[in-house]
């Protein structure tokens, strides 16, 4: 009650109404005048925040001092007399300049971060001249069946447009982002920072099709729009035609581009399958690369003549080629004839350059410098073809240009800046460098789409378990197989089941790796998935007998593996103590010289097996064998860390191996401490692994591993505390039930 009567006499209530009233007519007025001045709607928010900090400033102040006609005061203590001073002293100028520090600080604070916002938003709304986004069609068809067709219409007119150098169009992905949007054209402009959006919708009916297409600038006034109405096999026609005239009104004095021959089809069934399997590649659902195969070989089937369909098809054999574990050449063997087949057809088809382009970087012989000029010549005939940009990195990185891919990646993000595989890969090279918070920003910024990609789940889910964010992982794990409903999603249920592996909780563990490989139509899958289980828990034997019923049923022909296949087999054998069946097969397929090419799943797994082989060579009393190895798996990390800035989890595991092999424990033990401290959690993987041998033992080591089984354990128990898992299992049971 003292207080209360205090705080009376001092006037702090009536600082704090003051304060208040202050605040909400700031509040009113920047909710009034931000947008004139053209300050983002995160201006207010940050206004908002700064006014909550500095409401208990406000009240100290208001506590300690009072405002008279005379100036600022101090209000003393009631037993005071009237006659003391109550000018201020210097300790209460101190604390007044004390609380101006703090209100600036707060002030500035906000108006740096509405200024940061501001910034962020002008750049984005920079808009090149020219630049045009072709919004998805809108679907008149009374048939949801159709929706693909209105889809695949609306992206060919696209890379028709692409066509145009004097236009800058906007990627498949950002554009499609905003299908069935409610978002005006101003605002749609904005956030992808076009000047032009092309809409309209289609109509098909039996053997005739109607389209209306309007162009409108970025204020949302319309500039040109048009109807047509055609029969079917005119639709190539009409797709040039809508193109050509969008350009022309852009751009004067632009010459059409005409239809190649080879690059339509009369066939409308032929057109349709070829849709579809454009409409599967895009998905990255389970299986899209298998179901795009299919839809494509019908098109080709009905059209020998048809060269995007023998280019698609290619493209989706060379997707799905890791499905097979003994048929891998003659599967690239037959990927490559429809390219051939395509280009021969039409020698510019920019889609059968990036098909040749993704071939020739895979296989034991991958050609990475081919593949360059394959793909550069795809993105000059079509800028649009954001998957090219991908596989350019990657051929680019294989070469050790390292800033050439880093340039690849972000002309692609010009082109499509919402592309989730674009994105991904950007996440990746910032959590590969260590910097979990920017890779995480980069991600999430998918999530606020109005339909966020399935492929963004993946790359969170797998970000944090990269991190040894368990719990985190789990949720989006369960996340990401939500985004894609009632879909039987192999992959995503054996990730979900390889985080609770690195838990320790294998009920939880073998569930759902069950529920993968029941959900799989491929067997190699369920294999790898069984053989990573028994890794995890040391079943080395199991692994060679789980090897051998896969050889006598498939026959494994170990030089037409894929490499990382191979490099498989050969580390069953090695972890099994078979070293006269494993080394031989480990070192055909590793390459100590130039393992920094993006094969074997990588260049961290590549040095990995290196690893393993050269436990093998000491193992079998090749030391010296053994020592060369080591130092060149040591000046490979070395190169990784200068020239990539790798500083990951797993990156720094590989460095605190490579150090204990070699017998330098001190070395390692401090980037063990390095390793655990940026989020390694990967104890079970290791656990049981002959390479670690000894590096337990040391004091050091132990204190480490104690804090990161503790974290282990404070992960498992909020896991199973929530029931979350419990919960989910009876969500995906509804979600496949209602999906049959």
């Amino acid at each position: 009650m003292k207080l209360w009567q205090e705080m009376r006499r001092r006037r702090v209530f009536r600082v704090m109404g003051l304060y208040i009233v202050g605040a909400w007519l700031a509040l009113q007025v920047g909710a009034t005048l931000f947008p004139a001045w053209g300050i983002p709607d995160a201006g207010l928010h940050y206004l908002f925040v700064a006014a909550i900090v500095g409401f208990p400033i406000a009240i100290i102040f208001g506590w300690l001092f009072q405002i008279t006609p005379e100036g600022i005061v101090r209000t003393l203590p009631v037993d005071q007399d009237d006659a003391v001073d109550y000018s201020l002293k210097r300790t209460d100028y101190g604390i007044l300049a004390a609380l101006g520090v703090l209100a600036l600080i707060v002030v500035y604070g906000g108006f740096e971060k509405i200024a940061e916002t501001t910034s962020e938003e002008q750049t984005a709304a920079e808009r090149p001249p020219n630049s045009v986004a072709v919004i998805p069609f809108v679907n008149l068809d009374t048939s949801a069946d159709t929706e693909y067709f209105s889809d695949g219409v609306t992206e060919e007119i696209l890379h028709k447009l692409s066509k145009f150098q004097e236009l800058h169009v906007l990627g498949y992905s950002s554009s499609f982002a905003f299908k069935d949007t409610d978002l005006t054209p101003q605002r749609v402009s904005e956030v992808l920072g076009v000047r032009y959006l092309l809409q309209g919708s289609i109509r098909r009916e039996v053997d005739h099709v109607r389209v209306r297409a309007s162009l409108v600038d970025q204020s949302g006034l319309q500039v040109w729009s048009a109807s047509f109405d055609r029969e079917m096999r005119g639709i190539f026609a009409l797709q040039s035609e809508i193109a050509n005239l969008v350009a022309k009104e852009m751009v004067a004095e632009i010459a059409p581009r005409e239809i190649e021959p080879g690059s339509t089809t009369s066939s409308t069934e032929a057109y349709e399958a070829y849709l579809i399997g454009l409409d599967y590649l895009r998905s990255r659902t389970p299986r899209y690369a298998n179901k795009a195969e299919e839809v494509f070989r019908q098109a080709v089937e009905l059209d020998p003549d048809f060269a995007p369909a023998h280019a698609g098809l290619a493209m989706a054999i060379g997707l799905d080629s890791g499905s097979d574990l003994g048929e891998f050449a003659a599967i690239l063997e037959d990927a490559q004839s429809h390219v051939a087949r395509s280009l021969e057809l039409v020698p510019d088809l920019a889609m059968g350059h990036a098909a040749q382009g993704l071939l020739l970087e895979y296989g034991q012989q991958a050609d990475f410098v081919a593949a360059e000029k394959a793909l550069r010549r795809a993105l000059e005939l079509d800028p649009t073809i954001v998957n090219a940009y991908n596989w350019l990195s990657i051929a680019l990185r294989s070469q050790g240009r390292v800033d050439e891919s880093l340039t690849v990646k972000e002309m692609a993000l010009k082109i499509d800046p919402l592309n989730p595989i674009i994105n991904a890969n950007v996440a990746t090279g910032y959590s590969d460098r260590g910097d979990f918070r920017e890779a995480e920003r980069q991600l999430l910024r998918l999530i606020d789409l109005p339909q966020p990609p399935g492929t963004v789940y993946v790359s969170l889910h797998q970000l944090y378990a990269q991190y040894g964010r368990y719990a985190k992982a789990v949720e989006w794990g369960q996340k990401r197989i939500r985004a894609y409903g009632g879909t039987a999603n192999s992959w995503a249920l054996s990730g979900l089941g390889n985080i609770f592996l690195d838990l320790g909780m294998d009920e939880e563990a073998d569930y759902w790796i069950d529920r993968s490989i029941e959900a799989d139509t491929q067997p190699v899958n369920g294999f790898f998935r069984n053989i990573y289980r028994l890794k995890m828990r040391g079943e080395y034997p199991q692994m060679i007998k789980l090897m051998d019923e896969l050889n006598k049923k498939y026959s494994i022909d170990v030089s037409r593996l894929t490499v990382f296949a191979a490099e498989i087999v050969a580390a069953i054998y090695l972890l099994n103590e078979d070293y006269e069946a494993g080394i031989p097969i480990m070192e055909g397929v590793v390459s100590p010289d130039d393992p920094l090419k993006n094969v074997a799943g990588g260049s961290m797994v590549m040095l990995d097996f290196m690893h393993v082989l050269a436990y093998a060579y000491r193992q079998t009393g090749r030391d010296e064998e053994a020592d060369i190895l080591l130092e060149k798996c040591a000046r490979h990390l070395e190169q990784l860390r200068t020239d990539f800035k790798a500083a990951s989890p797993g990156f720094l595991e590989l460095k605190v191996l490579n150090y204990a092999m070699r017998g330098d424990i001190k070395t390692a033990v401090r980037h063990f401490e390095e390793a655990v401290d940026s989020g390694w959690r990967k104890y079970r993987f290791i656990e049981n692994d002959g390479r670690w041998a000894g590096f337990f033992d040391n004091p050091a080591v132990q204190s480490q591993l104690a804090f990161v089984r503790a974290d282990l354990d404070r992960q498992r128990e909020a896991i199973r505390a929530s029931g979350a898992d419990a919960e989910f299992r009876a969500e995906y049971d509804a979600l496949i039930e209602a999906a049959d």
